[in-house]
């Protein structure tokens, strides 16, 4: 080398990046146009820099942003291979499945949270998002880290790269509490369906004992008793009479004209102080003696009923699968009563 003329290149911040330069093997003394002509090129260079430099903060800033999304947006999100591999996890992936991002990193995704009974849909969600490239949605379940079926929405997201479809995210959002809202708006539909057939029902039926057959067949459906009893007041003997009857177990203990103690007896009860009654448990009941509060509640029985003395406690309605009460003396005095 003979001679030499250069010029540095720096960063927008100034920080020297290189030189730009031209060398030669004689002498020569680089004329002003042939200066010009090369600071023009470090300019050129420069300017190229200085794009670079923006373009970068940008995508620092992007990056950023998108990493802060990750970290805060309130679905579980796992970024995985093709080989369903986690690359990586949010902090509501912890939340919902109760993995730490340790746990997770490198574990298949089907290994991990989904149950025994649903691997091979999982395999046709990775085999979708691999061939076609579309971005879908389902409903399913996956398992929690201590082995509960957590309900999820799931969205399935491929990521391109080199034109193939080699990683994707996987998005849950936990829907346990909107599927316990939609139970709770089945059952307020089957509830007004009920009142409906109900309405329907004693609009069209004039005979009193089919009008409570029919209303006692649409309670049974939702509340799951056994009878539906509807029970007049034979003002001469102080008792109660079954005058009208459904009863889906014709084994059971009760049966029509029955009677019980107008005081004495829960229906007694009810019906001298029109008050209604719940008792969820006979073995938690209390306060019989606002019911038994005389000898004919004390020991009374359908009329034939041979054997000892038994209390028997008449409910409209009695909880599938048992029989009439029957509860000695002790037991009900803790008999228990709702009032409303």
């Amino acid at each position: 080398m003979v001679s030499y003329l250069g010029f540095p290149v720096s960063w927008p911040d100034g920080r020297i990046f290189g030189t730009i330069c031209v060398l030669d093997d004689k002498a020569n003394h680089y004329s002003n146009l042939y200066r010009e002509i090369l600071l023009h090129c470090r300019d050129v260079l420069q300017g190229d820099l200085q794009t670079l430099a923006r373009l970068g903060g940008e995508l620092e800033a992007q990056k950023a942003h998108l990493s802060e999304l990750f970290a805060r947006v309130p679905e579980a999100i796992v970024l995985a291979d093709r080989d369903s591999r986690i690359i990586r996890v949010n902090p509501e992936f912890t939340k919902i499945f109760g993995y730490t991002a340790e746990e997770a990193l490198g574990e298949r995704i089907h290994e991990l949270i989904v149950p025994d009974d649903l691997q091979e849909e999982v395999e046709s969600h990775m085999y979708r998002m691999a061939q076609t490239g579309e971005v879908f949605a389902v409903e399913t379940f996956r398992r929690h880290k201590n082995g509960t079926s957590v309900p999820v929405s799931l969205i399935c997201v491929p990521v391109a790269s080199n034109g193939n479809w080699d990683t994707g995210y996987a998005i849950y959002r936990d829907i346990t509490e909107t599927k316990r809202l939609q139970d709770e708006l089945k059952q307020e539909r089957d509830r007004l369906r009920l009142l409906l057939n109900i309405t329907n029902s004693m609009m069209s039926k004039l005979d009193l004992g089919h009008l409570v057959a029919a209303l006692s067949k649409d309670l049974a459906s939702l509340a799951k008793s056994d009878l539906c009893a509807l029970m007049l007041p034979d003002s001469d003997r102080g008792q109660l009479r079954i005058a009208t009857l459904y009863q889906s177990d014709a084994r059971g203990g009760i049966g029509k004209d029955m009677t019980v103690p107008i005081k004495g007896s829960i229906s007694g009860y009810v019906f001298r102080t029109a008050r209604s009654v719940r008792i969820d448990s006979i073995d938690e009941a209390r306060y019989a003696s606002e019911i038994f509060e005389n000898p004919d509640g004390q020991d009374f029985k359908r009329t034939g009923d041979g054997g000892r003395p038994k209390i028997r406690l008449l409910f409209p309605a009695l909880k599938q699968g048992s029989r009439a009460w029957s509860l000695n003396r002790r037991q009900a005095n803790r008999a228990w009563i709702h009032g409303r």
